[in-house]
């Protein structure tokens, strides 16, 4: 199942770079959203699931359609307009940098460490690497589409402290009512930026939306629920180390797309980071250790 998560995920920025071959970047974000919002809220009824009545849950639901949905979905479009598929996938990478800096603030039980610090600036130093020759070169489209990225990654950050809130619905509910929110925000700025029904998208960007709505999309997050359940938070950690890799993966073999060893390095920096600020040899022994012996890992 992580196998499978860090794929689903990891081929997003491919059917994301096919399907703004086509379709304007906000429109396919906005149809991702609401053709999931129903696909979910189909299976959520099928289990015979009750959706939360109008109050304060709601708000919440607002919020994280728009960081985790809405607005990193488009900003990856636009970004993917400027840069490959594989350099968004490595620069999507920080999101748990991202986090660790905002739970510093949010959550007064997740301060920084010596560690943590340790990570942060090699994790950085990476998006450093990645994006500074083409600033001082004045490479303004690569800039531009790299800030687009590192954007949608603040946004995945925002939403892994506020979707805390939110732990205790099923996961078929809160995923179909944040969709659903998401389209909110998305559809409207489609209508206002795009005027998709001028659209005419083809049929390889129809299977890439297809692709992104039932397994990046649906899929996806049903089984990083399940998995969560199953293993602990911990160990579904590691899909932020498959998700870069599977990206380059896939931007390489199936879009033709260049991999130069200053991209090689800026993951390699970002995933050290990661190492370092999340005690990740230790917590991945112990994860596998747990599973063996059948019990659950601490987070």
């Amino acid at each position: 199942m992580l196998f499978f998560l860090g794929s689903a995920w990891g081929s997003s920025f491919m059917f994301i770079k096919i399907g703004i071959g086509s379709i304007p970047p906000v429109t396919l974000a906005a149809a991702r959203v609401l053709i999931g919002a129903a696909l979910l809220a189909a299976i959520a009824r099928a289990q015979g699931r009750h959706f939360p009545p109008i109050g304060r849950v709601w708000l919440l639901f607002l919020l994280i359609g728009l960081t985790g949905n809405a607005l990193p979905f488009a900003l990856i479009g636009v970004g993917e307009t400027l840069i490959d598929s594989a350099l968004a996938a490595v620069l999507i990478a920080t999101v748990p940098l991202f986090t660790m800096c905002l739970a510093h603030f949010f959550a007064a039980d997740d301060r920084l460490s010596a560690g943590k610090i340790l990570g942060l600036v090699l994790g950085f130093s990476g998006v450093v690497l990645l994006i500074g020759p083409d600033a001082l070169a004045g490479a303004q489209a690569d800039v531009l589409g790299a800030a687009a990225i590192v954007g949608a990654a603040l946004g995945y950050a925002v939403t892994n402290i506020a979707a805390q809130q939110a732990r205790r619905l099923p996961a078929v509910v809160a995923g179909a009512c944040t969709l659903a929110c998401a389209a909110l925000w998305a559809v409207p700025a489609s209508l206002l930026l795009e005027r998709p029904w001028t659209v005419s998208p083809g049929t390889d960007a129809l299977l890439a939306l297809l692709a992104l709505t039932l397994v990046s999309t649906a899929a996806g997050n049903l089984v990083f629920f399940r998995l969560i359940a199953r293993t602990g938070p911990s160990f579904v950690s590691f899909n932020n180390y498959l998700i870069p890799g599977m990206g380059v993966i896939f931007g390489t073999l199936f879009l033709g797309e260049e991999i130069g060893l200053r991209t090689l390095g800026a993951l390699a920096l970002i995933l050290l980071g990661i190492a370092a600020a999340t005690d990740a040899g230790p917590r991945l022994w112990r994860s596998l250790q747990s599973r063996r012996t059948g019990r659950m890992p601490r987070a």
